[in-house]
């Protein structure tokens, strides 16, 4: 499989259903993944939550993020 480039990853990321998998780590350093719905505008991810959603909580704990 060739690489991925700019371009190709961009139409991937825009095309696609807008849902992805978001890792975080709870206080105690225990990974917590959640499905989210995004936007992606070509440059940067838009992500919405409530504001006592536990992924949104350990977000502003760690700000270390993994995506899937």
């Amino acid at each position: 499989m060739p690489p991925l480039t700019k371009d190709g990853l961009a139409e991937f990321l825009t095309n696609q259903p807008h849902l992805m998998k978001l890792a975080t780590l709870t206080p105690e350093g225990w990974p917590y993944v959640v499905p989210v719905w995004y936007d992606y505008n070509g440059e940067s991810f838009t992500v919405a939550g409530r504001s006592r959603a536990r992924w949104v909580a350990n977000i502003r704990e760690n700000h270390r993020v993994s995506v899937c």
